[in-house]
Protein backbone atom coordinates (compact mmCIF):
# COMPACT_ATOMS: atom_id res chain seq x y z
CA UNK A 1 0.00 0.00 0.00
CA UNK A 2 1.07 3.65 0.38
CA UNK A 3 2.64 2.86 3.76
CA UNK A 4 -0.24 4.34 5.73
CA UNK A 5 -1.57 1.10 7.17
CA UNK A 6 -0.21 -1.70 9.36
CA UNK A 7 -2.02 -4.88 10.37
CA UNK A 8 -1.22 -7.09 13.33
CA UNK A 9 -2.68 -10.46 14.27
CA UNK A 10 -2.72 -11.94 17.76
CA UNK A 11 -3.44 -14.99 19.88
CA UNK A 12 -6.81 -13.59 20.92
CA UNK A 13 -8.11 -14.29 17.38
CA UNK A 14 -8.35 -10.63 16.33
CA UNK A 15 -6.69 -8.47 13.70
CA UNK A 16 -5.95 -4.81 14.39
CA UNK A 17 -5.50 -2.37 11.49
CA UNK A 18 -3.40 0.64 12.45
CA UNK A 19 -3.47 4.08 10.82
CA UNK A 20 0.21 5.06 10.91
CA UNK A 21 -0.49 8.67 9.94
CA UNK A 22 -2.40 9.12 13.21
CA UNK A 23 -0.60 6.43 15.25
CA UNK A 24 -4.03 5.07 16.14
CA UNK A 25 -6.19 1.99 15.67
CA UNK A 26 -8.30 2.28 12.54
CA UNK A 27 -10.34 -0.90 13.07
CA UNK A 28 -10.41 -4.18 14.96
CA UNK A 29 -11.41 -7.26 12.98
CA UNK A 30 -12.86 -9.96 15.22
CA UNK A 31 -14.79 -13.22 14.57
CA UNK A 32 -11.69 -15.29 13.94
CA UNK A 33 -11.47 -18.78 15.45
CA UNK A 34 -7.75 -19.20 16.12
CA UNK A 35 -4.45 -17.37 16.45
CA UNK A 36 -3.98 -14.99 13.51
CA UNK A 37 -0.81 -13.96 11.66
CA UNK A 38 -0.99 -11.23 9.02
CA UNK A 39 1.04 -11.43 5.83
CA UNK A 40 0.14 -8.70 3.34
CA UNK A 41 -2.29 -6.05 2.17
CA UNK A 42 -3.66 -5.91 -1.34
CA UNK A 43 -2.23 -3.13 -3.51
CA UNK A 44 -5.24 -0.90 -2.78
CA UNK A 45 -5.02 -1.54 0.97
CA UNK A 46 -8.60 -2.82 1.18
CA UNK A 47 -7.94 -6.56 1.57
CA UNK A 48 -5.74 -8.42 4.02
CA UNK A 49 -4.02 -11.77 3.45
CA UNK A 50 -3.49 -13.78 6.63
CA UNK A 51 -3.54 -17.25 8.11
CA UNK A 52 -4.84 -18.94 11.22
CA UNK A 53 -3.66 -21.95 13.16
CA UNK A 54 -4.92 -23.71 16.26
CA UNK A 55 -7.94 -25.72 17.34
CA UNK A 56 -10.38 -23.51 15.45
CA UNK A 57 -8.94 -24.68 12.12
CA UNK A 58 -8.18 -28.24 13.15
CA UNK A 59 -4.54 -27.49 13.87
CA UNK A 60 -3.82 -26.82 10.19
CA UNK A 61 -2.38 -23.61 8.78
CA UNK A 62 -5.28 -22.06 6.86
CA UNK A 63 -5.18 -19.14 4.41
CA UNK A 64 -7.81 -16.37 4.42
CA UNK A 65 -8.61 -13.06 2.75
CA UNK A 66 -10.61 -10.40 4.54
CA UNK A 67 -11.78 -6.92 3.62
CA UNK A 68 -10.69 -4.23 6.05
CA UNK A 69 -14.29 -2.95 6.18
CA UNK A 70 -15.07 -5.69 8.69
CA UNK A 71 -16.86 -8.12 6.38
CA UNK A 72 -16.39 -11.85 6.97
CA UNK A 73 -13.14 -13.57 6.05
CA UNK A 74 -12.97 -15.87 3.04
CA UNK A 75 -11.16 -19.19 3.41
CA UNK A 76 -8.85 -19.91 0.47
CA UNK A 77 -7.34 -23.23 1.51
CA UNK A 78 -4.63 -24.82 3.61
CA UNK A 79 -1.03 -23.63 3.75
CA UNK A 80 1.09 -20.72 4.90
CA UNK A 81 0.56 -17.66 2.67
CA UNK A 82 3.63 -15.89 1.33
CA UNK A 83 2.37 -13.17 -1.02
CA UNK A 84 -0.73 -11.77 -2.74
CA UNK A 85 -0.65 -11.15 -6.49
CA UNK A 86 -0.68 -7.50 -7.67
CA UNK A 87 -4.23 -7.89 -9.01
CA UNK A 88 -5.41 -9.57 -5.80
CA UNK A 89 -6.62 -12.67 -7.65
CA UNK A 90 -4.11 -15.21 -6.35
CA UNK A 91 -2.47 -15.99 -3.02
CA UNK A 92 0.86 -17.79 -3.12
CA UNK A 93 1.20 -20.27 -0.27
CA UNK A 94 3.46 -23.13 0.76
CA UNK A 95 1.83 -26.36 1.86
CA UNK A 96 3.81 -28.42 4.36
CA UNK A 97 3.29 -31.70 2.58
CA UNK A 98 6.02 -34.29 2.04
CA UNK A 99 7.71 -32.92 0.06
CA UNK A 100 6.60 -29.28 0.56
CA UNK A 101 4.73 -27.62 -2.29
CA UNK A 102 4.04 -24.12 -3.56
CA UNK A 103 0.42 -23.53 -4.54
CA UNK A 104 -1.60 -20.67 -6.02
CA UNK A 105 -4.94 -20.28 -4.25
CA UNK A 106 -7.64 -18.34 -6.14
CA UNK A 107 -9.25 -15.40 -4.39
CA UNK A 108 -12.41 -15.97 -6.45
CA UNK A 109 -13.91 -18.85 -8.41
CA UNK A 110 -11.42 -21.37 -9.74
CA UNK A 111 -9.14 -24.21 -8.77
CA UNK A 112 -5.88 -24.13 -6.85
CA UNK A 113 -2.76 -24.50 -8.99
CA UNK A 114 0.21 -26.55 -7.82
CA UNK A 115 3.51 -25.15 -9.10
CA UNK A 116 6.22 -27.56 -10.26
CA UNK A 117 8.86 -27.75 -7.54
CA UNK A 118 11.75 -29.15 -9.57
CA UNK A 119 14.70 -29.96 -7.30
CA UNK A 120 13.59 -27.72 -4.40
CA UNK A 121 13.73 -29.51 -1.05
CA UNK A 122 12.78 -26.68 1.33
CA UNK A 123 10.86 -23.42 0.95
CA UNK A 124 11.69 -20.48 3.21
CA UNK A 125 9.25 -17.89 4.54
CA UNK A 126 9.70 -15.28 1.82
CA UNK A 127 8.24 -14.76 -1.63
CA UNK A 128 7.21 -11.86 -3.86
CA UNK A 129 5.36 -11.33 -7.12
CA UNK A 130 6.86 -9.52 -10.09
CA UNK A 131 5.14 -6.16 -10.66
CA UNK A 132 3.28 -7.52 -13.72
CA UNK A 133 2.10 -10.64 -11.86
CA UNK A 134 3.64 -13.08 -14.33
CA UNK A 135 6.40 -14.46 -12.09
CA UNK A 136 7.12 -15.25 -8.47
CA UNK A 137 10.38 -14.95 -6.60
CA UNK A 138 11.00 -17.07 -3.53
CA UNK A 139 13.74 -18.20 -1.16
CA UNK A 140 14.38 -21.92 -1.03
CA UNK A 141 17.08 -24.57 -0.92
CA UNK A 142 17.91 -27.76 -2.76
CA UNK A 143 18.73 -30.84 -0.64
CA UNK A 144 22.20 -30.51 0.85
CA UNK A 145 22.68 -26.96 -0.49
CA UNK A 146 22.49 -23.50 1.04
CA UNK A 147 19.47 -21.31 0.40
CA UNK A 148 19.20 -18.92 -2.53
CA UNK A 149 16.52 -17.06 -4.49
CA UNK A 150 14.55 -18.60 -7.34
CA UNK A 151 12.17 -17.24 -9.96
CA UNK A 152 9.29 -19.13 -11.53
CA UNK A 153 6.77 -18.26 -14.22
CA UNK A 154 3.28 -18.96 -12.93
CA UNK A 155 2.41 -20.60 -16.24
CA UNK A 156 4.06 -23.79 -14.99
CA UNK A 157 7.79 -23.55 -15.78
CA UNK A 158 10.32 -25.04 -13.37
CA UNK A 159 11.96 -22.68 -10.85
CA UNK A 160 15.42 -21.39 -11.71
CA UNK A 161 17.98 -19.66 -9.47
CA UNK A 162 18.54 -15.92 -9.80
CA UNK A 163 21.01 -15.33 -6.93
CA UNK A 164 24.21 -17.12 -5.97
CA UNK A 165 23.98 -20.02 -3.56
CA UNK A 166 23.90 -18.76 0.00
CA UNK A 167 22.04 -15.51 -0.81
CA UNK A 168 18.39 -15.90 0.14
CA UNK A 169 15.91 -13.22 -0.90
CA UNK A 170 14.21 -11.01 1.67
CA UNK A 171 12.76 -8.10 -0.37
CA UNK A 172 12.02 -7.39 -4.03
CA UNK A 173 12.38 -3.80 -5.21
CA UNK A 174 9.20 -2.03 -6.40
CA UNK A 175 10.34 -2.16 -10.03
CA UNK A 176 11.17 -5.86 -9.74
CA UNK A 177 14.80 -5.39 -10.79
CA UNK A 178 16.67 -5.91 -7.51
CA UNK A 179 16.43 -8.46 -4.73
CA UNK A 180 17.74 -7.67 -1.27
CA UNK A 181 19.35 -10.88 -0.01
CA UNK A 182 21.01 -12.12 3.17
CA UNK A 183 23.75 -14.71 3.59
CA UNK A 184 24.46 -17.07 6.49
CA UNK A 185 26.62 -14.41 8.14
CA UNK A 186 23.63 -12.01 8.17
CA UNK A 187 25.27 -9.77 5.60
CA UNK A 188 23.00 -8.04 3.08
CA UNK A 189 23.50 -7.80 -0.68
CA UNK A 190 21.55 -6.39 -3.61
CA UNK A 191 21.29 -8.84 -6.50
CA UNK A 192 20.10 -7.87 -10.00
CA UNK A 193 17.23 -10.07 -11.14
CA UNK A 194 18.50 -10.29 -14.73
CA UNK A 195 22.09 -11.19 -13.89
CA UNK A 196 25.13 -9.28 -12.75
CA UNK A 197 27.30 -9.29 -9.67
CA UNK A 198 25.76 -8.77 -6.20
CA UNK A 199 26.67 -5.52 -4.48
CA UNK A 200 27.11 -5.26 -0.73
CA UNK A 201 24.48 -3.17 1.01
CA UNK A 202 25.96 -0.36 3.07
CA UNK A 203 24.77 1.73 5.99
CA UNK A 204 23.36 -0.94 8.31
CA UNK A 205 24.64 -2.16 11.67
CA UNK A 206 25.11 -5.74 12.83
CA UNK A 207 21.76 -7.23 13.78
CA UNK A 208 19.66 -4.78 11.74
CA UNK A 209 16.70 -6.35 9.94
CA UNK A 210 15.44 -5.27 6.52
CA UNK A 211 11.73 -4.40 6.60
CA UNK A 212 10.67 -2.85 3.29
CA UNK A 213 11.69 -0.84 0.27
CA UNK A 214 10.50 2.73 -0.01
CA UNK A 215 7.81 3.24 -2.63
CA UNK A 216 10.29 4.85 -5.06
CA UNK A 217 12.86 2.07 -4.57
CA UNK A 218 15.57 4.50 -3.49
CA UNK A 219 15.81 3.45 0.16
CA UNK A 220 15.30 0.51 2.50
CA UNK A 221 13.60 0.63 5.88
CA UNK A 222 15.46 -1.16 8.68
CA UNK A 223 14.76 -2.21 12.25
CA UNK A 224 17.65 -2.04 14.68
CA UNK A 225 18.64 -5.17 16.57
CA UNK A 226 16.42 -5.55 19.63
CA UNK A 227 14.66 -2.28 18.88
CA UNK A 228 11.35 -1.10 17.45
CA UNK A 229 13.03 1.94 15.93
CA UNK A 230 12.82 2.43 12.17
CA UNK A 231 15.87 3.60 10.21
CA UNK A 232 16.29 4.65 6.59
Amino acid sequence: TDGKWLASGSQDATVIVWDLSRNAVASTLARHTSTVACVAFSSDGKTLLFYEWGEGVGGNLTVYLRKTDGSDAKRLGEGKPLALSPDGKWALAVQQTLPPQLVLLPAGPGEAKLLPRGVIGEFFDWAAWSPDGSRIFFAAAEPGRRGRTYVQDIGGDLPRPVTPEGMAGTLLSPDGKLIATVNRYHQYYLCPVNGGEPSALEGYAEGDVLLQWSADGRALFLRGAGEMELKI
